[in-house]
């Protein structure tokens, strides 16, 4: 099971080790930012923030980590009583330091990582299927071939540092994600058509690289229930 550890500029040497003890693999990182991008790209079942050290308010900071992972697996650690009410649990130091360990060891005992939210919602093409079953399995099987392609072709296109490519393949993907009822990725697929469209030579690619990881982490998620879903209509 992965963490991150936002540190700031504390060297958290006691707390790094008292993680390490429980197995988990800490990523370090000095700011909130760095972590809101590794919980994007990747999947962390623990984040831990010092609230004296952080780069924006801890509030803020909360309130941002908390859309990424589940509350309860956020802990924010302090030197002081709590101060507001928080989405995450609230760790006095250094006294509860201890029982801050227990806790993750309790939390790796009693199973592993959760796994993520379905991210398909198949009501919509229900409704137009009309209880026809080849027609739900025609537009499952059609998406699995088109997000294959539409991986192969953001690598590719990002590999080359072609936005135009890369405007194009956002622009085709986005109906059949919203026909799957998956309606999270809009922002960077708009943005990713936008920046395509535009053909201005001064592009941000590591905004860019971020929003195509963002994505493929999604579309092989999706693939993966897309194609459950067309086994159980076979069967």
């Amino acid at each position: 099971m992965k963490a991150i550890y936002i540190r700031g500029h504390n060297n958290g040497n006691v707390l790094s080790t008292l993680l390490l003890d429980a197995f988990l693999e800490v990523h370090e990182v000095v700011n909130v930012v760095d972590a809101v991008g590794l919980l994007r790209s990747n999947s962390y079942s623990f984040v831990f923030i010092y609230d004296k050290t952080v780069d924006i308010p801890i509030i803020q900071a909360d309130r941002m980590l908390s859309k990424l992972i589940d509350n309860k697996h956020i802990y924010i650690l302090s030197n002081e009583a709590e101060s507001f009410k928080p989405n995450g649990v609230w760790v006095q130091l250094p006294q509860h330091l201890t029982d801050l360990s227990q806790i993750v060891q309790l939390d790796i005992e009693n199973g592993q990582e959760e796994k993520p939210s379905k991210k398909i919602d198949l009501s919509q093409i229900s409704i137009l299927a009309k209880n026809d079953g080849s027609f739900m399995e025609d537009i499952l099987s059609t998406f699995i071939e088109d997000s294959k392609v539409a991986i192969e072709s953001f690598n590719q296109s990002l590999k080359e540092r072609d936005i135009q490519g890369i405007g194009r393949m956002a622009h085709k993907i986005k109906g059949p994600l919203n026909i799957l009822g998956v309606n999270s990725l809009d922002q960077e697929l708009v943005t990713l058509d936008d920046l395509g469209m535009d053909n201005s030579n001064v592009v941000d690619w590591n905004s860019v690289q971020q929003s195509i990881r963002l994505i493929l982490e999604s579309l092989k998620q999706i693939l993966g229930e897309v194609q459950e879903e067309l086994l159980e209509s076979k069967s």
